[in-house]
Parts: structure tokens; sequence; C-alpha cells
């Protein structure tokens, strides 16, 4: 990836997202999406007539309604989306957008040997490198309240421990 681009309305994660090395972020709440992803990656031939960006991959992780739409309806010929969030209810998809500019559209989820590959590399990651990753870490016994954590949008991941005082 040559530049990585966040996108989210909460300036809580946009920060995390800096942090972590994004490229540039956009909360789309105080900024125009196209036009931001224009200035950064410029635009591509318009389709339709409707305007294009120059991004050539969108990820979806977050599962923000409407999201799909959005992206279809700014996203160039033969880009690609792929989406990682999880949604709960079904999702309506514009066929036409999505035909007439060739959007390759994939899916990713977890797999269980990769999870348990990256869980065996753990140990020999820096820890400073995780660290900006986890927001906090609590025992099972304060599942309550590291789920009210992982529920606020300055939130990062949130680690459950399983101590031996805990069963």
């Amino acid at each position: 990836m040559r530049h990585v681009v966040a996108i989210d309305i909460a300036e809580e994660r946009l920060a995390h997202a800096r942090r972590m090395g994004a490229h540039a972020t956009i909360n789309p709440a105080k900024e125009n999406l196209q036009d931001r992803l224009a200035e950064l990656h410029g635009s591509a031939q318009a389709i339709s007539g409707s305007p294009t960006v120059g991004t050539d991959v969108f990820y979806n992780l977050a599962g923000a309604p409407g999201i799909i739409d959005q992206i279809s309806g700014l996203a160039k010929f033969r880009s690609r989306l792929v989406v990682g969030a999880i949604y709960l209810n079904p999702v309506p998809l514009n066929f036409r957008v999505l035909m007439l500019r060739e959007i390759e559209m994939t899916t990713v989820g977890p797999y269980q040997q990769d999870l348990r590959d990256v869980l065996a590399e753990l140990p020999e990651i820096d820890p400073a490198v995780l660290d900006a990753y986890v927001t906090g870490t609590f025992p099972f016994s304060e599942f309550d309240n590291a789920f009210a954590i992982a529920k606020q949008t300055s939130s990062a991941k949130v680690m459950i421990t399983f101590a031996p005082a805990d069963a």
C-alpha cells in the first residue's frame, strides 16, 4: 500500500489511525469525502457523468449504514471494495452502479489458522508496538467494564485476561 487514508466520524479513531501510520485521515461529517479523496488520490475518469476519485482499493471495516453506496458512488472504473465489517442486518446493493464501474467486491473474515499464526507470533513482537493497538487490559471479572470501554469511540482494542483467580 502506497497511501493509506482512514475515514471515520469519530475524531478519537482518526487520531488512533494517525498514530498507527495512516498517511491521511478524513472525517466525512466535517469535510466532503469525495473532494478530499480526489485531493489525496486525484480524480479519475467520470462514469455516466459522475465524477470519480483515483483510489484503487477501499476497505470497509466499520460497517456504517450507507457506506457501500457512498463508496460505489465515487469509486473509479475497476477499483476494489473489500468488506471486512460485520453487518447485523441485510445491506442493499446498487448493482447498476457496481456493474457500470466494474467494481470488484470481496469480503474477508478471520480464519482460524491465521488467528493461530498471529497468536504464535505475539510473544516475539515488541510490547511497545502492541501497546499502540490496545486501549486497555481487564481481567475477566471486569468484563462489563471492559465492554463499556470497548464501545467508546476513543477505544481501539480491549483485551480480556483469564487469570486463575478469574476461574
